[in-house]
């Protein structure tokens, strides 16, 4: 009985290993939609906003965009997000244009596999100008020598992937090459709004119609997302109050936001940035009447 148990385990094992591998090994092949990437100082200078304080890229690689741990414990595994920069076990030494956009906007590395906890669900909403843009503040980032280890997933975040509980691999779920995308209307605070919601993954944290949420893959501890339509803080916020809280961390009633929120970046956003997100915000339905 003891054998017969122990075999079932272990077939149980491969099943689940060879899942995984199916996962994680696929292969994309695809030529990305690669925008025209310019190399004046005000595209740069807007890569960088895009970088920091919209797309936050530097939450997950590190204020110098060198590259760190992103979660680093046995249960759920050790990942992490690369270094970008030209400088020694940088991605930034061999990235053309096109590996680029491929991992932005299509969450696939230049091996053709997916990126794990790679937001490109996110990111493929970013239009040509603001891609390239990004690209170019990319390409000039001074070089930091940090070699990182390969990304190992622990059993917890391999369930996931396995099961579809998590959105661990975003291109597994896109239609690849990502087609190239428009910029909202000039003059339009409501899309404006929307448009740096969802680059910005604000859903990710707040759920679907940023509703308010317990975060998916969120260590333990960590409070709920809020409700950020009008029965949540829009309720009882004001535009001022929601701006002063991106940009001090604190909330009107004087407690702190919880540091899983990354806003010290997102108060780096413009004043009509973050008046755009309260006016879409303003625009959600209710999520509870």
């Amino acid at each position: 009985m003891a054998g017969a148990a122990a075999l079932c385990l272990l077939l149980a094992a491969l099943a689940f290993r060879a899942a995984l591998d199916r996962h994680v090994d696929r292969r994309y092949a695809f030529a990305p939609v690669v925008p025209a990437v310019p190399a004046d100082g005000a595209a740069v200078a807007r890569g960088r906003h895009l970088a920091v304080a919209i797309a936050a890229c530097v939450a997950c690689h590190g204020d110098d965009f060198g590259g760190r741990a992103v979660v680093d414990n046995a249960v759920f595994g050790h990942i992490y997000a690369p270094n970008l920069t030209r400088g020694a076990g940088g991605v930034g030494r061999s990235f053309t244009a096109a590996d680029w956009a491929r991992a932005i906007r299509d969450g696939v590395g230049p091996d053709g596999r997916g990126l794990v906890v790679m937001p490109s669900d996110e990111y493929e909403h970013l239009s040509d100008a603001d891609l390239g843009a990004l690209i170019a503040f990319l390409q000039r980032l001074p070089p930091v020598s940090h070699a990182l280890p390969p990304t190992r997933l622990g059993p917890l975040a391999a369930g996931l992937i396995v099961l579809g509980r998590a959105r661990m691999i975003a291109a597994e779920t896109m239609r690849h090459p990502v087609p190239a995308t428009g910029a909202p209307a000039p003059g339009d605070t409501v899309a404006l709004g929307r448009y740096l919601a969802t680059v910005g993954g604000c859903a990710g944290c707040h759920g679907p119609g940023l509703a308010g949420q317990r975060v998916p893959g969120a260590p333990p501890g960590t409070p709920a997302a809020s409700d950020l339509t009008r029965s949540g803080i829009g309720a009882s916020w004001t535009e001022a109050q929601f701006a002063g809280a991106l940009r001090t961390g604190v909330r009107p009633d004087g407690t702190p936001i919880n540091p899983f929120m990354p806003w010290k970046y997102a108060g780096q956003m413009s004043d009509g940035e973050i008046a755009a997100i309260w006016a879409y915000a303003r625009t959600l339905p209710p999520a509870h009447r």
